[in-house]
């Protein structure tokens, strides 16, 4: 039996390899096998897709490299070996990714990352811990801690003083003779003066080193022995100090080591999935459905998808086998694709058992084949001494021992590699054989008795790959229900062989093959004249939908400028109404604002009095009130007193807010809504006037008033006396607004609820002054 890669499956493999960030990953989608049933399959599609929307979200991936570094040192947490400076500086990048990950994941909000989130461990302690300890270099912080500060302080001040007192000692005069040199160097850490050889007598100190020529002795003078010896004590001291820290940060990881080895799997198997994703986006694939059933709409073959330059397409091809068919004979001319299509359906049917999405349209279905069996490339055998007949017959054989409904079996060219009368008979015989195993099996042939004397009751079924008659080249257009030429003759004729030797060859034919030769082209009229009407239809259709998208176009715009223009003459009838409505109130409430004026002045200040306290709020403002809140700039009804912090939640533009009682103040309804008294505008009889009714269920608080205002004004025009005002109950936000507000207009002289049998309380009855 061949393997997956004889239908390219390793191509697969290598682009998922690509798309992932880190070797580990890698290795692992190198291993990447068929899960265990269409559940699993499936939860793969859904994960694919979520990760898919996390890269989307953000415009690219989470890097993940750190997963390689991180390997090795995570084995050594695990033996609780002590980490050194650089161990820890790579676990930091291995912290940072949970960390960054974290914070995508938790932007986007899906229960899908949250849910992954809650599995990582919260790398901001560790991360702490680590940074306290380890520099951006990778080096011990001097100031790690309280020990190391002040021992490296002491060591710098030190090595200071020394630096200082040698600097000195060469500047001497009386030292000329006696240095090669004019500087200061260590030697074993320690601080020396390069003495020439010879005069080391002369210099009282301890001697160090010599150089290679053995002209310069190193010298260590016995003023600076006793800072030196110290500074090798805070030397000692330090490493004491840097050893205590590391092993203390190392049992710390050590007592996690399971949190962390779980957050190294799940990154390792994320870094994966996010591979998955990015196939999923570069084959445009979707996720497919599992049927007892074969329907691959639009689909491509992955490989070609992969390899294609930026601007080809890759030929999509539909493939239904319907009505119980389970076994397909595809023929057609060489070259013609037949062997990238069997490639292309077995890639399809391991990718979805894989949990990867296919590249086809949405609504494609496979069954979830448990064994796919590949007969493709030569099966010839050196070692077993088969040939490449043998070595077929072998695997057909196989395949027929293979009985089962969730088993794909993929033959290219069966029987092909022998006499083509014995191998049609063997082909027959093994196409019974699947066929009577209910196995779906896809077979290519050129094979002439394979493509007739088929019984209607058999689950076979035909199909051919297109070609072009005009410039004589194969279209990769698969073609359901018909059987297609090999195209021998035409080919022979396209390439200039002689008339008279495919005369001649023809004659060599039995009548039984003329006779079937001659049904064939009978065929492919038939099929040309078919494909051209597709064609023609496909090119009709186009041209419709571009028409229909043209009208749909200029009535859109149609009816953008019937709106505007609407619009404009509405403002504009809206604006001569409110200047005449305006005048009018003017007039009539001349009276009232006289009387106002009139009122104590006590009263007034009352009104102006500012309000020092949310209790003060609740008590002038209950819930219903109208207000402006400062803070957004909006006008809003308060739906709630304010609370022990002084938040107060208020209705604004349909949005329910929380703000502070302090941002919020009364409304102006200065504007009189009443017409003066001096003004008497002649009643109408009731049959002539405007409706005594206004409906303002299922609008916003703020909608509600602007259309009651309006509608009372107009009621008070035409010499009402009351209006009807029906709210409904709902949530009580409605009723208790409109019946506030009208305490507080000038229009209303008073309300009332309404009675048993005209609404009752979803109802307002509003007497007009």
């Amino acid at each position: 039996m061949n393997t997956l890669n004889h239908i390219d499956w390793n191509k697969v493999v290598l682009q998922l390899q690509k798309n992932a960030s880190s070797e580990i990953a890698k290795q692992k989608l190198e291993q990447l096998s068929a899960k265990k049933n269409p559940q699993e399959a499936e939860q793969s599609f859904s994960e694919i897709a979520e990760a898919e929307e996390l890269i989307k979200f953000h415009g690219n991936r989470v890097r993940l490299e750190s997963l390689d570094d991180f390997e090795a040192i995570l084995q050594r947490i695990e033996k609780n070996a002590q980490l050194d400076p650089l161990e820890l500086s790579k676990a930091r990048h291995f912290f940072y990714d949970i960390n960054h990950l974290g914070r995508q994941l938790a932007d986007l909000g899906s229960t899908w990352c949250l849910e992954y989130q809650e599995r990582l461990t919260d790398p901001k302690g560790i991360l702490s811990y680590i940074d306290r300890l380890i520099g951006s270099e990778g080096e011990i912080k001097t100031d790690a801690s309280e020990e190391l500060y002040k021992c490296y302080h002491e060591k710098k001040d030190l090595k200071n003083g020394i630096h200082n007192l040698l600097e000195k000692l060469v500047k001497q005069n009386d030292l000329d003779t006696v240095l090669q040199d004019r500087f200061v160097t260590t030697r074993d850490g320690r601080w020396v003066l390069p003495v020439k050889s010879g005069m080391q007598g002369k210099f009282e100190g301890i001697i160090h080193d010599t150089s290679q020529s053995k002209q310069t002795v190193f010298m260590e003078p016995q003023e600076v022995v006793k800072s030196n010896n110290r500074i090798k004590e805070l030397d000692l001291r330090i490493q004491k100090e840097i050893d205590r820290l590391l092993r203390e940060i190392s049992d710390f990881l050590f007592s996690i080591y399971d949190d962390i080895q779980s957050s190294f799997d799940e990154l390792v198997y994320l870094d994966q999935l996010f591979s998955k994703a990015l196939l999923k986006k570069q084959l445009k694939a979707k996720a497919c459905n599992f049927r007892d059933e074969i329907k691959l709409l639009d689909f491509s073959n992955p490989v070609l998808e992969i390899q294609k330059q930026e601007e080809e397409e890759v030929v999509k091809n539909t493939l239904v086998l319907e009505d119980g068919k389970k076994l397909l004979i595809l023929s057609g001319p060489n070259a013609g694709g037949k062997t990238i299509l069997l490639k292309s359906v077995g890639l399809a049917a391991h990718m979805a058992r894989c949990g990867l999405c296919i590249p086809a349209a949405e609504g494609s279905s496979l069954p979830f084949f448990k064994s796919i069996f590949i007969s493709v490339g030569d099966a010839q055998n050196i070692t077993e001494g088969l040939s490449t007949f043998a070595g077929h017959m072998k695997e057909l054989n196989e395949a027929a021992q293979m009985a089962s409904s969730d088993t794909l079996i993929l033959v290219d060219e069966i029987c092909g590699s022998t006499d083509p009368e014995e191998g049609a008979a063997l082909a027959k015989a093994f196409i019974d054989r699947y066929s009577e195993n209910d196995s779906y099996t896809f077979i290519t042939s050129h094979l002439g008795a394979l493509k007739q004397n088929w019984r209607e009751d058999e689950a076979i079924t035909h199909a051919s790959m297109e070609f072009d008659e005009e410039s004589g080249k194969p279209i990769y257009k698969l073609l359901m229900g018909i059987s297609g030429s090999s195209y021998a003759w035409k080919t022979a004729k396209r390439i200039g062989v002689e008339e008279s030797i495919l005369n001649r060859a023809l004659e060599y034919l039995s009548p039984e093959t003329q006779e079937r030769q001659k049904t064939l082209e009978d065929l492919e009229k038939m099929r040309e004249q078919l494909s051209k009407t597709q064609k023609q239809i496909a090119f009709e259709l186009r041209n419709a939908e571009e028409q229909k998208a043209k009208y749909k176009k200029m009535m859109e715009k149609f009816r953008q400028e019937k709106d505007k223009k609407l619009a404009k003459s509405i403002r504009e009838a809206e604006a001569r109404i409110d200047k005449e409505l305006s005048k009018a109130r003017e007039e009539r409430n001349k009276s009232a604002f006289d009387l106002k004026a009139e009122l104590p002045s006590i009263v007034k200040k009352r009104e102006e009095t500012s309000i020092d306290s949310p209790e003060e709020f609740n008590e002038k403002f209950p819930p219903g009130s109208q207000v402006y809140a400062s803070n957004i700039q909006k006008n809003a009804i308060v739906q709630s007193p304010a609370n022990a912090k002084g938040d107060v939640e208020i209705l604004a533009n349909s949005m329910k807010l929380k703000v502070s009682w302090k941002f919020l103040k009364a409304r102006d309804l200065k504007t009189p809504r009443f017409k003066s008294p001096s003004i008497q505008a002649p009643k109408r009889k009731e049959s002539e006037s405007t409706s005594s009714q206004i409906d303002v269920r299922g609008k916003t608080a703020e909608e509600a008033i602007y259309s009651l205002d309006r509608f009372c004004d107009e009621a008070l025009l035409s010499g009402q006396e009351k209006i009807k005002v029906i709210h409904g109950h709902g949530t009580q936000v409605l009723k208790k607004a409109i019946r506030m507000h009208l305490t507080k207009v000038a229009y209303s002289e008073r309300w009332q609820t309404g009675g048993e049998y005209d609404g009752g309380d979803g109802v307002t009855w509003v007497y007009l002054k």
